[in-house]
Order: structure tokens, then C-alpha cells, then sequence
């Protein structure tokens, strides 16, 4: 935005997105992360990683995916624990997002790997 809000916000969804007036700066909050449920944090560490990432989470983590930037899935596996080392060794440098599904939800977080 130009300083009048944090983003963007079209004025209406039927409205043209190609025109700068149905758009306004907006201040809402999208979300409000205190209020996200304990058992949905996902610890990840060390962030950035080079070679070995823990993930933990309280309840038991039943799956894992690992996307790169582009949202290509490069790695897909069960779990069924509530700790898990990820070896991101073999990756290039970069940026990857990891989604852990658990009994309570889905979690994605962004990780760097140096």
C-alpha cells in the first residue's frame, strides 16, 4: 500500500481488479496469531538449517510435506510421532515451506535452508 494501510483490499470481489479505484489500503488484521491453538504451533529448528531440521509439536505429527518456493511437492512421508528430523542436506540453497498434518490440522511454515 502508500503508507495508508499494511495491504490492499479489493472493494468488492465483482468488482474489475485491473482498476486502482475498486481498490483500498486496509488496516484489518488478517489474522490475530494469539489466539492460535497450542496444539497448531509447529517448532522448527534450526531456522535456517543446513543440514538437519527438527520439527516438533505437541500432539503427534502424522504426516510431513516439503514444497520448494514454487509450491512443488519434493517430499512426502508419515510421521505418526511428535518429533521428526528432516535431513535438508540434499537441498539446493533457498526457500521451502514444510506442512505438517496432525490430528487437529494442517500447519505450513517457512523455512531457509543456508
Amino acid at each position: 500500500a502508500d503508507g495508508n494501510g499494511y495491504y490492499l483490499k479489493l472493494t468488492d470481489p465483482d468488482l474489475d481488479n485491473s482498476i486502482s479505484s475498486n481498490w483500498t489500503a486496509s488496516n484489518d488484521r488478517l489474522f490475530d496469531d494469539k489466539n492460535i491453538p497450542e496444539n497448531l504451533t509447529l517448532v522448527l529448528y534450526p531456522n535456517p538449517v543446513s543440514d538437519i531440521l527438527n520439527i516438533e509439536n505437541g500432539k503427534q505429527i502424522i504426516s510431513i510435506e516439503l514444497f520448494d518456493i514454487s509450491g512443488r511437492l519434493l517430499l512426502s512421508g508419515k510421521v505418526n510421532s511428535k518429533v521428526f528430523e528432516l535431513d535438508m542436506g540434499r537441498y539446493p540453497r533457498g526457500i521451502y515451506f514444510i506442512r505438517a498434518i496432525i490430528e487437529t490440522g494442517a500447519i505450513t511454515r517457512k523455512i531457509v535452508k543456508e
